[in-house]
């Protein structure tokens, strides 16, 4: 859960989840909690990198339509997604979260 993640700021980032990824499209089909739309790959390998010492575990990077996209989390199922969205964007830095929906 997105949200629980956030609240857990004690977990190091190094206990991220090899499914993280830089500037690359992951290609895996579902949704995923937008929660940064930036033009250049360094820029979102950046942001990636904040919010990965901010304890969430799940960040990748996502290129698509010349947008680097980065996710907080990948799920297969689209309410959970949305879900977990609607409890993030109670935070007010992602108050503007999305599902990007891959397919």
């Amino acid at each position: 859960d997105v949200y629980k993640r956030q609240q857990k700021k004690s977990a190091p980032a190094s206990q991220a989840s090899a499914s993280q990824t830089t500037g690359k499209s992951s290609g895996n089909k579902g949704y995923y909690i937008i929660a940064a739309s930036l033009t250049t790959a360094a820029d979102a390998s950046r942001q990636a990198e904040i919010f990965r010492k901010q304890g969430y575990k799940d960040v990748e990077v996502l290129e698509s339509a010349g947008r680097y996209r980065v996710s907080l989390g990948h799920y297969t199922n689209q309410a959970e997604a949305y879900r977990q969205t609607e409890a993030l964007k109670k935070e007010k830095a992602f108050s503007q979260a999305w599902v990007f929906s891959v397919k």
